[in-house]
């Protein structure tokens, strides 16, 4: 069985603020993904956490293969899983 590693992933500064993800990768695949950083602005950051944030968590990442380059967080509701952008 390969290891699982887990990645710090580069604190990113948006125009809402900071998101960090911590992803588990395994084989080149992402297992899971935590948000170690991401905007507590309150309001519209709270909305969008609300649903952005469980399903990081719940496993829509997990389905994408590791890549060089992730789908960017501003379009990853419409990223397809298991397709590099």
């Amino acid at each position: 069985m390969l290891p699982t590693v887990v990645v710090n992933g580069t604190s990113v500064q948006t125009d809402y603020g900071p998101v960090q993800v911590q992803p588990s990768v395994r084989g080149g695949r992402i297992l899971s993904a935590t948000a170690m950083d991401y905007p507590r602005g309150g309001g519209r950051d709270s909305e969008i956490n609300g649903y952005a944030l469980p399903a990081l968590q719940q496993g829509i990442l997990p389905r994408r293969a590791a890549t060089s380059t992730p789908c960017p967080a501003r379009r990853a509701p419409r990223c397809p899983p298991d397709t590099a952008p």
